[in-house]
């Protein structure tokens, strides 16, 4: 895995501390949100709208205890980017990222949104020679052919009760760390 580094955020919080006068709070918050993206994300987390609360735990799950930098594109892009610039914004995140997890899920299996992300990290991975793709089936199966797809060619780990469980955490990290072994 990368050396650790001081966040966009962390920066500007020390910058801010030592600038006189010391900027406000929503200073440093109207600077961060003119802020770019990361410019590497570790994991890009795709998965519907009506598993956003699962996706924001997963990412702060990752960050907090692992050290991984983590995109959930309601977290990441939400004050930081127009609704006219949200794809170009997402794509860019995407080809940045090393691991892509899937939060399986009927809706998921049926959004354009996320086979879009999975067919394009696919093709990246093929183009770049290396990535991962963690399929993390939340609940029970969707008997959907793209699930099926997915649990074939990649280690799944299963969520049968829809929670990510701490364990279930440690088995994704182990498989998304997999990518990281490139470097």
């Amino acid at each position: 895995m990368r050396q650790p580094y001081e966040t966009i955020a962390e920066t500007l919080g020390r910058l801010a501390a030592r600038a006189r006068p010391p900027l406000s709070a929503g200073e440093i918050e109207r600077r961060l949100a003119r802020l770019p993206l990361l410019a590497r994300w570790d994991v890009f987390v795709s998965h519907s709208s009506k598993q956003e609360t699962e996706a924001r735990q997963l990412r702060q799950d990752l960050v907090d205890e692992d050290g991984l930098h983590t995109f959930v594109a309601a977290v990441d892009l939400a004050s930081r980017v127009g609704s006219d610039r949200w794809r170009k914004a997402i794509d860019k995140a995407f080809a940045s990222s090393e691991a892509l997890v899937v939060l399986v899920t009927a809706d998921a299996m049926s959004s354009d949104e996320v086979n879009y992300e999975i067919r394009t990290f696919e093709k990246l991975k093929e183009n770049r020679g290396y990535g991962q793709v963690v399929p993390v089936r939340l609940g029970p199966s969707t008997n959907n052919e793209l699930e099926s797809r997915l649990r074939a060619e990649y280690q799944a780990v299963f969520c049968p009760d829809g929670a990510i469980l701490s364990t279930q955490r440690q088995m994704i990290n182990v498989l998304v760390r997999g990518a990281a072994q490139r470097e």
